[in-house]
């Protein structure tokens, strides 16, 4: 699917994809230290839900898996 993409398209993904994962990574480790944290759990789950939606626009199939299991893990804790 990547192939049929508009042109810069995909770049614009991948720069996207390090903002929300350096934003995630900071919300994760806030939540780790803080579990009650409920603005840090709903932007973890806010995040990972991007990135599954987004890494599926763009045929990153295997992300958006991964992704989805994130937000099952993390709506179970």
């Amino acid at each position: 699917m990547a192939s049929r993409l508009p042109s810069g398209f995909l770049a614009g993904y991948v720069c996207e994809m390090r903002s929300y994962l350096s934003l995630l990574g900071d919300a994760t480790r806030t939540l780790e230290a803080e579990p009650a944290d409920s603005a840090a759990r709903d932007t973890v789950q806010r995040l990972v839900h991007i990135i599954r939606g987004s890494s599926g626009l763009v045929g990153m199939d295997d992300l958006s898996a991964m992704a989805a299991c994130m937000e099952t893990a993390v709506a179970q804790t």
